[in-house]
């Protein structure tokens, strides 16, 4: 019974056998491979492939026996032998892999740059070592230390690992901090300043254990002897290979993304799955399009789709195969939120070393019906860059979706947005709106809210948009002039519901002009409107006006190509037009927008500064304030296009009515006599009068009115900013002038800003000239001491930058006063209270033009056909149409260091 059960026990079952049966097989196996003693017999011992090991250990900073003070014995143990091993895995890159060129990452030769003291990448090691050490011996009496202790050893010899950054008063060890392991804490890897001890700390360092495993480390990285070299050099070499041709293939995207981004374009299409790119006769989208027009004349990028697309057909499963093509939505996705997050860090960078802004918000609901708000941002750029003149920029920085429109929550909604993207509220000293209620509310709108948040900011109700309403106003202040524009519109849409009355137009009309609808959002449109019909003021010669009479006429005859309906409209507008009440108010108007409609356009310029903003709304009244009363050249300017277009009316056959050069008779309205009154009163008026104080005067005078009220709120501080306009100097500075701008500024004592400004006027005749102009100016005193100078050379050279968006410079504007404080370094100590006013006046926004322009740019982004584009590709899409010079200067690498930051796959994929 035993001798059974002892059987039973023997018995092994299968997967034990199958185990026995493998761990015998990879025994043999194991007998038969190369002992890894043997593996590197055909290579000399590194003390040999080491010649002066000595002098690089000393080099480097270790002896060639090192004594570990105070940390064991001088064999490591096997902890220590497990960690020198670890440090040992440093990759290396041959050939110039364009992942580790110089020109990829952030080292410059300044010792200020902070990127060159933390712990580089393993393929930014060998550029690591290209910048360090940093000894400057030229500056050695201004600082801490005596830098022959410390620099030098004892014997002379110069440490080589010591490192000094400058900026910061820390000593680091390069060698450490290329090469320490992650988890060593060492005060030469975060930055030693313990200057009271530093000579001491530094010999400690020198003779510690860890320093000496990195110097071990350094010298078989310089010989490529580490361990990863020889195992897996070819591996590694494949790979960066690989990685290279990756980045290749990335950089082609990126710039087919940049260029879908500037141009606006959409960029999906309906077929583009991988299977699909080898058919040329669907649509693929823009961006694999374009790609695949790139591959026909780009090698490696054909070579690349074609792998995918055999990748994709050789997997026979359904769905998505497990392959990353960089071609697909999801990989273009992520490059276009990277470009838009680099494009905001370059705004927010841009602005914190300005160091104030303005904003300007504006709310519009786009195709999809959802609200959009725009937020533009105004500062006043480079202003602390070496070498790059100040330049004014108004950038727009989100596009964001409000869930409600009140003044509180835009606040927080734009609050939040600027906090995200690195920006102090704080530092916003204005912001410019529509002025709808919710924005300019006395208790609850925005600005109010902002107040809160930035108590020195000042609220500017866009002068555009003020313009606009007054000119909204003015021409539906009277019947004839609400007529007026009306029979505008309405002679535009007849021609354009018809294509046999435009196919009329073109035979007949000579100019490829058609007529203006008047729209509600362009402000221009009826002044263009009104200019193509009548010309301009008192000269009609290039007016449509007699095309259209001969049109009208030809409809309204011709009783075969057009009804009834058509042909009743054509004659009601004929008569509407040959009015000489039509022709008067259209006169009218044409005098008040020869002042406005330059204004208005001007409103709408990039850069514009308050005070002319301010100085051109008061010319245009005191023009209009002059020729209030002047009927008499409105009047003038009637007949004579009457005359003018009989004139012609005469030659032309299909007109059979001449336009009559006079107002009709206004029946006089007799009013009941009563008792006591005086039958002998009569009534004077004639028809033109009546013109000239119904229409005429009640036009002008609601202009006036409404630009007085409209523009008047900021007069007090345009009058401060009117002090500091150059072309002012030479006037006598007012007892109260500049007291609003310091407070604004937060000056307590307001008299240091007039002192600085009344020195900096007395010498801007000097400071303004240039190289050249003082040299003839030295000339002309000292003929015959000077060497000769080739001044037109300098001229054209050096000194003709583009300023004041001219050829010269006028150095009669704020930007000029402000571009020579920065040239000279005024600003640092002599006149810094009033640089920092220019920098108020320049950055302060006076309109929301810019929301405007870039709701354009959404109309046509996020059009019919793109209308489920999401709000952070919206967002991205925008940036880089609307910022395509901060677009042009991202590079591929630091679009790529973005992209891994948000996938793990593309960091595998892209570095090595």
């Amino acid at each position: 019974m035993n001798s059974r059960n002892d059987k039973k026990r023997k018995h092994c079952g299968g997967a034990e056998k199958i185990r026995a049966l493998n761990k015998k097989k990879l025994a043999l196996d194991a007998e038969k491979c190369l002992k890894i003693n043997n593996m590197f017999k055909h290579l000399k011992p590194v003390c040999e492939t080491m010649p002066d090991e000595t002098d690089t250990k000393r080099a480097v900073g270790v002896s060639d026996k090192p004594q570990f003070e105070n940390v064991g014995p001088h064999m490591p143990d096997e902890t220590d032998a497990k960690s020198a091993v670890s440090a040992f895995y440093i990759p290396q890159f041959e050939n110039g892999s364009p992942s580790c060129s110089r020109d990829d990452f952030n080292y410059s030769r300044d010792s200020n740059n902070e990127h060159m003291f933390k712990r580089p990448k393993s393929n930014e090691i060998k550029h690591f070592f290209e910048f360090h050490k940093i000894q400057d011996f030229n500056k050695t009496e201004q600082q801490p230390f005596n830098y022959k202790k410390t620099f030098f050893r004892p014997d002379g010899s110069l440490r080589y690992w010591l490192t000094y950054n400058e900026n910061k008063k820390y000593f680091f060890c390069s060698v450490c901090l290329a090469f320490a392991k992650s988890n060593d804490e060492s005060k030469f890897i975060s930055g030693m300043n313990d200057f009271k001890h530093l000579y001491c700390r530094i010999n400690d360092h020198e003779n510690s254990k860890n320093h000496y495993y990195c110097v071990d480390t350094y010298m078989m990285h310089t010989k490529e002897k580490s361990i990863d070299v020889l195992l897996f050099k070819n591996q590694l070499t494949k790979r960066m290979q690989e990685v290279e041709h990756r980045r290749m293939i990335f950089q082609r995207i990126v710039d087919v993304i940049k260029l879908i981004g500037k141009r606006g374009l959409s960029s999906r299409g309906a077929y583009e799955s991988a299977k699909d790119l080898a058919n040329p006769n669907v649509s693929h989208g823009n961006f694999l399009d374009i790609l695949l027009l790139l591959a026909k004349y780009d090698a490696p990028l054909d070579e690349h789709i074609k792998l995918v697309i055999k990748k994709a057909s050789d997997n026979k499963t359904p769905g998505r195969s497990q392959n990353v093509t960089l071609l697909s939505k999801t990989s273009a996705n992520y490059v276009i939120k990277s470009i838009s997050i680099l494009i905001k860090k370059q705004i927010s960078e841009d602005i914190k070393m300005s160091g104030m802004y303005s904003i300007q918000i504006d709310t519009s609901q786009d195709v999809s019906v959802s609200d959009i708000c725009s937020v533009i941002v105004r500062y006043v750029s480079s202003t602390y860059k070496s070498g790059v003149e100040p330049a004014i920029h108004e950038r727009a920085l989100s596009f964001l979706n409000p869930k409600k429109t009140t003044g509180q929550a835009l606040c927080d909604l734009i609050s939040n947005n600027l906090s995200n993207n690195s920006i102090d509220v704080k530092k916003c000293i204005g912001s410019s709106t529509d002025g709808a209620s919710n924005m300019i509310g006395q208790y609850n709108g925005f600005s109010k809210w902002l107040e809160k948040e930035s108590p020195k900011q000042l609220h500017v109700w866009c002068y555009a948009h003020c313009l606009n309403l007054v000119i909204i106003e003015a021409t539906g202040v009277s019947t004839p002039a609400i007529s007026l524009f009306g029979l505008l519109n309405s002679c535009a849409a007849f021609f354009r519901d018809s294509h046999k009355r435009m196919d009329l137009w073109r035979n007949l009309s000579s100019d490829s002009r058609v007529l203006n609808l008047i729209g509600q959002t362009r402000w221009w449109s009826k002044d263009a409107a009104l200019k193509k019909m009548f010309g301009s003021f008192n000269e009609p010669s290039h007016s449509l006006y007699i095309t259209v009479i001969k049109i009208f006429s030809i409809i309204s005859s011709n009783n075969e190509d057009f009804n009834n309906d058509c042909r009743c409209t054509a004659m009601s507008l004929l008569q509407s037009l040959t009015k000489f009440e039509t022709i008067l108010t259209a006169q009218l108007y044409l005098k008040i927008f020869q002042r406005t409609t330059p204004l208005s356009k001007y409103l709408q310029t990039d850069g514009m500064f308050i005070l002319q903003a301010q100085q051109m709304v008061s010319s245009t009244l005191e023009f209009l304030k002059k020729e209030a009363r002047n009927f008499e050249d409105i009047l003038k300017a009637g007949k004579n296009f009457v005359k003018w277009a009989n004139d012609l009316i005469e030659n032309e056959d299909e007109i059979n009515n001449l336009i009559p050069d006079n107002l009709p008779n206004v029946r006089i309205r007799k009013k009941k006599t009563l008792f006591g009154e005086n039958h002998n009163e009569t009534v004077t008026e004639t028809a033109i009068d009546l013109f000239k104080f119904n229409v005429h005067n009640t036009a002008m005078d609601t202009v006036i009115c409404k630009l007085e009220q409209r523009f008047a709120k900021h007069a007090e501080i345009c009058s401060d900013f009117t002090c500091l306009d150059p072309r002012q100097f030479s006037k006598p500075l007012p007892t109260t002038a500049l007291f609003k701008l310091s407070k604004v500024l937060g000056l307590e004592n307001t008299s240091i800003l007039r002192e600085e400004f009344l020195d900096f006027t007395k010498k801007w005749d000097k400071l303004k000239l240039n190289l050249p102009e003082v040299y003839a100016s030295y000339r002309s005193d000292e003929e015959n001491e000077l060497p000769e100078l080739d001044i037109e050379y300098l001229q054209e050279n050096e000194f003709e930058q583009n300023l004041c968006k001219t050829n010269k410079r006028c150095l009669n504007c704020f930007l000029c006063c402000f571009n020579v404080l920065f040239k000279y370094r005024l600003y640092v100590k002599a006149y810094s209270n009033l640089f920092l006013a220019y920098m108020y006046i320049l950055t302060l926004s006076c309109t929301q033009v810019g929301c405007e322009k870039s709701f354009s740019t959404l109309s046509f982004i996020k059009n019919r056909l793109r209308n489920r584009l999401s709000m952070e590709n919206l967002d991205a899409w925008m940036l880089m149409h609307l910022n395509k010079d901060i677009l042009e200067t991202l590079t591929y690498e630091n679009i790529i260091e973005e992209v891994i930051k948000h996938s793990s796959v593309f960091k595998k994929m892209l570095v090595v």
